[in-house]
């Protein structure tokens, strides 16, 4: 590891032992707010299953398996959303600002490769160019650090970072490097924050289900009197209970009662309901984005207006290299043109280059540029703002002189 000279010696070995065993180490429980028996639960227990499921009883007390073919939709029904919030929970679990690593950590003197779940609280960390910081430290020493955190702040601007300054976790080091300590990690860090924040479960309001459910409700009083009702109607048709009891007709009395009463329940609705979350559900997935709750697509469905507090919220804060724009005197001649790109490409192509110097690698790379002979270099500082190189040919001008 090619990093700067520094006194600090950071935590010893007893030291980083006894963190581990207090569990102030950057490992992070990826969980959700909403279990897995919660979502089978919600999606079980409703008022429709009930009532189907009531009037299935029925008909297979009776024997009459056919007739009770109608309970598949609880099936379906319970299945779509099952299946769809299970996805939704599938993919919170994964959620993280955060990507796995190996970071470079002070100890005992020594600079050291950990996994990022192995830095400990008050560990001395090295932050470089093209890492993404693991945990929330303060900078001891900086040595030109620029930080980009538009996943934090949606700022999607660099920031430049001074001795003593707070760094966050999520944010990522385009430039420089800087040796800091760690203040929080896990659970702790501003980025775990964030994703907790994500993973909330809140309950929604579909205005569509409430209706269903309020004619629901509201046919659960018309149907027990109903039912009762027309089972005893049909044991008058048959001779009374006896008779219907002795030769068997109370069978059919039931049947014919459920059938009539089911008749009543909007299956039809409350199924189509369903199905059309479900494929709204999978169009968003496409399009990235998460539905936790079916109901939630009827939510955004009445959406008018969506407004954002910042464009770099909706951006990936990246830049891309368009085009080199040379100066008057120079424009047309297509070999000074020629060498002025690929010195370009040899400035950027550093160990560890910033934003603006991986944008130029892409895009030149792209355009069938490759590494040049560089015979000695200056990188890039944000102090100097300036970079340098020597070329075997700018050397053997200079040996000639």
């Amino acid at each position: 590891m090619n990093l700067p000279e520094v006194e600090e010696n950071g935590l010893t070995a007893s030291q980083v032992r006894a963190c581990e065993e207090s569990g102030q180490t950057n490992a992070v429980k990826s969980t959700t707010s909403r279990s897995v028996l919660d979502i089978v639960r919600a999606n079980v227990f409703t008022l429709f299953n009930g009532i189907i499921f009531a009037a299935m009883v029925l008909v297979l007390i009776t024997g009459s398996w056919k007739d009770a073919v109608f309970g598949f939709v609880i099936l379906i029904n319970t299945g779509i959303g099952i299946v769809t919030e299970l996805k939704a929970k599938r993919t919170l679990d994964r959620l993280s600002i955060l990507v796995t690593s190996d970071y470079a950590v002070r100890r005992d003197g020594e600079n050291t490769e950990v996994p990022s779940r192995d830095i400990v609280l008050g560990d001395l960390l090295w932050i470089r160019s093209g890492e993404q910081v693991p945990a929330d430290a303060q900078v001891l020493s900086s040595y030109g650090l620029e930080l980009d955190e538009s996943m934090l702040t949606g700022e999607s601007r660099t920031v430049r970072k001074e001795d003593g300054d707070q760094v966050y976790s999520g944010s990522t080091a385009v430039s420089g490097v800087a040796l800091a300590r760690v203040n929080a990690v896990g659970e702790h860090s501003y980025a775990a924050t964030l994703t907790a924040q994500a993973k909330v479960y809140k309950k929604t309001v579909s205005d569509l289900n409430k209706g269903i459910n309020t004619i629901l409700k509201f046919m659960t009083f018309l149907v027990v009197p109903l039912c009762v009702l027309l089972v005893w109607s049909q044991m008058r048709t048959v001779g009374g209970w006896n008779a219907a009891i002795a030769s068997g007709e109370w069978r059919q009395a039931i049947v014919s009662a459920v059938a009539g009463v089911v008749g009543m329940i909007p299956e039809g609705l409350v199924l189509l309901t369903s199905l059309n979350f479900a494929v709204a559900a999978m169009r968003l997935a496409r399009k990235n984005t998460l539905v936790q709750e079916l109901e939630s697509v009827e939510t955004l469905a009445r959406v008018d207006c969506l407004n954002l507090d910042k464009t770099g919220t909706i951006t990936d804060g990246g830049i891309m290299f368009d085009r080199l724009v040379m100066l008057e005197r120079m424009d047309g001649d297509d070999r000074v043109e020629s060498a002025a790109t690929q010195a370009l490409y040899d400035l950027s192509n550093e160990e560890q280059p910033n934003g603006t110097g991986q944008a130029v690698l892409d895009g030149l790379g792209e355009r069938g540029y490759h590494a040049g002979p560089v015979r000695a270099r200056v990188p890039f500082s944000s102090a100097r703002k300036w970079s340098a190189i020597v070329t075997p040919a700018a050397a053997a001008e200079t040996e000639s002189a």
